[in-house]
């Protein structure tokens, strides 16, 4: 079973990817850099080299970093007659998007931690979040606090080459006990600025398990 936890972690943190140059992205050291003064080079200067990099048609460039740990856990927490929390994986990410003279115009830092829960027959991490879930989502009218009121707190947050805030849901499970048919999926929403959704876009393939 505790390959099973191992290769579950992995799959969450190296969807990340992870940074040296800056860090661990804690708070202060992005905190260093100000929208609309920090240029690109001081940035990574600071960051060091993006896991991600998208250039738009307006010349605009959007980077991404991100840095994840899995947390084994001391003592089994028992969440239900068979489910329990047997670890968790903490992540930050930094969106950072620079205009066309390459100065920050826009950044977002996001910490989280989700628990890794198992019974029986799995293994996972977030909400599995089904294609029926997202019929109630109408774009320019539905929340985002209606979303984590249905979906909970999101995993990940960043910013598309628009400077809208993405943010992301995202669920891996794998099946007990072979530890090989581990799956992911994950729900990626954009809002406009008052909160309400733009669009979403489903990445991976939801698992059917027994």
């Amino acid at each position: 079973m505790k390959k099973v936890y191992s290769l579950l972690a992995l799959l969450v943190v190296t969807s990340l990817g992870c940074v040296s140059a800056g860090g661990r992205l804690e708070r202060h050291v992005v905190d260093r850099i100000q929208e609309g003064v920090t240029r690109r080079a001081e940035v990574e200067k600071i960051l060091g080299a993006p896991r991600s990099t998208l250039q738009g048609s307006d010349r605009k460039v959007l980077v991404d970093y991100a840095f994840g740990r899995y947390h084994p856990g001391s003592q089994p927490e028992a969440i239900g007659p068979t489910s329990r929390v047997i670890g968790s994986v903490w992540e930050r990410s930094v969106s950072i998007l620079y205009d066309t003279e390459g100065v920050v115009l826009k950044k977002t830092h996001f910490e989280t931690e989700r628990r890794i829960r198992a019974d029986e027959d799995r293994v996972w991490t977030g909400q599995n979040i089904s294609d029926d879930d997202l019929k109630f989502i109408e774009p320019g009218v539905t929340t985002f606090a209606e979303i984590t009121k249905r979906f909970g707190r999101p995993s990940a947050k960043g910013l598309n080459l628009q400077g809208r805030f993405v943010y992301d849901w995202q669920y891996a499970v794998a099946k007990e006990p072979s530890g090989l048919n581990i799956k992911g999926r994950t729900i990626q929403m954009a809002f406009e600025d008052d909160g309400r959704v733009i669009d979403y876009r489903i990445h991976g393939n939801l698992p059917t398990l027994p």
